[in-house]
C-alpha cells in the first residue's frame, strides 16, 4: 500500500485496519467460546435432572466440561496465530505481533471472567433457577481447578505459539490478578449457595415438623419421626457429591470431640452455661474441602431446629421425643464434617432449649433412648 500511494495517514490506516480485523475476530471468538459454554451447562443441568445424584458421576462432568474449555480456548489462540503468517506483508511486523499476543491474551482474560461472572450469576439466582446443587460443586471446582492450573497453562500455551509463529517475538507479562481474583470470587459464591441450599432444605423440613406439631399433646416416643430420616438422607446425600470432588480433612483427635450430649453434666443445659458458650457463625464462608461444606450444611440446619423448638412448648412425652430425634441425629450425622463438638453444640442447645420449655422436664435415661432408636 504505501509502494502505490505515498502517504504516512494512509500507511496507518491499514494499519489499523488489520489490528481492528485481529481484535474483532478475538471478540468472535471469546463470544462462541462462552455460548458453547453456556451449551455444555445445560446439557449438564438436564443430565442431573434426569440422573439423580446417586448415579451422577460428577469427576467424568468436571472432566468433560474443563477439557472441552481448555480445547476451545487453544483452538482459538491457533486461528489468531494465521495473521502472522509468513507470507502476508504484516506478518512479520512487530506491531501485528503485539496485536495478536494482545489480542489472544483477551481471549483468555475475557472467557475466564465472562464464565466466572457466568457462575455468580447462577448460584446468586440457584433457588429461583432451580439449578441442581451437584452443578453448584461442578462449577465451583472448575473455577478452583482454572484458577490453579488452567490460567498458568494457556499463558504458557501462548508463548509457545507465539515463539513457532514469530520467533524473537518480545511479550511482555500479562497481569492475571483480575482472572484469579474472578474465578477465586466464583468459586466461592458457588460453595457458599451449595451450603445455604442444602442447610435451608433441611431446615425447612425441621422447621415445618416442629411448628406444625402440638408438642403438649405428643404420645410416648416410639422411634426418631420420619422427618429426621429425611434431613439425615438430604445431607448425607449432599456430603456424597461433595467427596466426588472435594478432599477430606481429618477428624479433630481430641477425645472432647468423642463425647456425645448424654455424657455432658446437667449443668451444661443451664441458660448460665448457655450465656457464656461459645457463639457459632451459621453463615461463614463455606471452605472448598468436603468436611467444611458439611458442616456449613449442619449449621444451617441444626440452627433453626434450635431457634423452632425455643418457640414451643413441651411435654413430657415431647421432651423425650425430641431426645430421641436429637439422639438419632447425633448418631447418623457424627459421620459427616469434622467436628463434632460443633454438632453437638447445637443439638445440645436444641436439647435443652426444650427443656426449658417443658412444663414437666424429664429425660429418659441413655440406654432407653438407645434401644427405641434402634427399635424405631
Amino acid at each position: 500500500m504505501s509502494e502505490i500511494i505515498s502517504s504516512d495517514s494512509v500507511s496507518q490506516k491499514a494499519l489499523d485496519v488489520v489490528v481492528q480485523c485481529i481484535n474483532h475476530k478475538a471478540s468472535m471468538q471469546y463470544q462462541v467460546i462462552q455460548a458453547q459454554f453456556k451449551e455444555n451447562l445445560m446439557k449438564v443441568r438436564q443430565s442431573l435432572a434426569s440422573k439423580g445424584t446417586e448415579s451422577a458421576d460428577l469427576k467424568d462432568i468436571l472432566s468433560s466440561l474443563q477439557v472441552h474449555l481448555m480445547q476451545k480456548i487453544q483452538a482459538s489462540l491457533l486461528d489468531l496465530m494465521a495473521f502472522l503468517q509468513k507470507n502476508l506483508s504484516f506478518g512479520l511486523k512487530p506491531w501485528c505481533g503485539k496485536a495478536v499476543a494482545d489480542a489472544c491474551w483477551t481471549v483468555i482474560s475475557e472467557t475466564l471472567i465472562n464464565i466466572s461472572d457466568m457462575v455468580k450469576s447462577m448460584a446468586s439466582l440457584q433457588a429461583s433457577n432451580n439449578l441442581p446443587f451437584e452443578l453448584l460443586l461442578v462449577l465451583a471446582k472448575l473455577c478452583l481447578e482454572m484458577q490453579e492450573n488452567g490460567v498458568t497453562t494457556l499463558h504458557n500455551h501462548l508463548l509457545k505459539l507465539l515463539e513457532e509463529s514469530s520467533p524473537g517475538l518480545t511479550v511482555g507479562n500479562n497481569d492475571t490478578s483480575n482472572i484469579m481474583v474472578s474465578l477465586s470470587t466464583a468459586a466461592q459464591v458457588a460453595l457458599d449457595s451449595e451450603v445455604v441450599f442444602i442447610g435451608q432444605t433441611a431446615a425447612q423440613m425441621l422447621r415445618v415438623s416442629v411448628l406444625a406439631r402440638d408438642w403438649l399433646r405428643a404420645p410416648e416416643p416410639r422411634g426418631p419421626r420420619a422427618v429426621c430420616r429425611r434431613v439425615v438422607e438430604t445431607l448425607a446425600s449432599a456430603d456424597t457429591a461433595a467427596s466426588q470432588l472435594f478432599p477430606t480433612s481429618m477428624k479433630p483427635s481430641s477425645d472432647s470431640s468423642r463425647r456425645t450430649i448424654w455424657s455432658r453434666p446437667s449443668s451444661s443445659f443451664s441458660p448460665i452455661s448457655r450465656i457464656f458458650s461459645e457463639r457459632i457463625e451459621v453463615f461463614s464462608p463455606a471452605g472448598a474441602d468436603r468436611a467444611a461444606l458439611s458442616n456449613g450444611a449442619l449449621k444451617v440446619a441444626l440452627k433453626a431446629l434450635v431457634e423452632c423448638v425455643r418457640l414451643r412448648t413441651f411435654s413430657r412425652h415431647g421432651l423425650q421425643q425430641l431426645q430421641v430425634d436429637v439422639h438419632f441425629l447425633q448418631q447418623r450425622l457424627s459421620c459427616m464434617g469434622n467436628d463434632e463438638r460443633l454438632l453437638n453444640a447445637l443439638l445440645e442447645d436444641a436439647l435443652s432449649s426444650a427443656q426449658i420449655r417443658c412444663v414437666d422436664p424429664q429425660l429418659m435415661e441413655p440406654s432407653i433412648v438407645d434401644i427405641i432408636c434402634e427399635r424405631g
